[in-house]
């Protein structure tokens, strides 16, 4: 039921990482790039939610009785298909991030 509500909304990995890509430059900051990161993770069998929202609201405190709900670094656990912030090869966080850190 949740795909069916979210269907107009959905966006193809290849598109979100042609829209990295086509905004590099217009990035001024590494707090740019934030809000491009992915911030929740929902595995809807194993009923869990990761958490890596960066501002106060704790979503992983909201999770239905019989989740797990943490915050958590859940990138490892992205398929490697959908992770669009990989871009030949390259992971494009790290990237802007060492662009900024110099």
């Amino acid at each position: 039921m949740f795909f069916e509500k979210i269907h107009d909304y959905k966006v193809a990995t290849s598109d979100l990482a042609r829209m990295l890509i086509e905004l590099e430059d217009a990035f001024g900051s590494y707090d740019d790039v934030l809000e491009f990161m992915p911030t929740i993770y929902v595995d809807f069998d194993q009923k869990m939610l990761y958490s890596l929202f960066p501002e106060p609201m704790s979503f992983e405190d909201y999770v239905p009785d019989g989740w797990i709900g943490a915050y958590k670094d859940f990138y490892a656990l992205v398929p490697e298909r959908e992770r669009y912030w990989m871009i030949q090869g390259e992971s494009f966080f790290e990237r802007m991030w060492n662009k900024f850190r110099a």
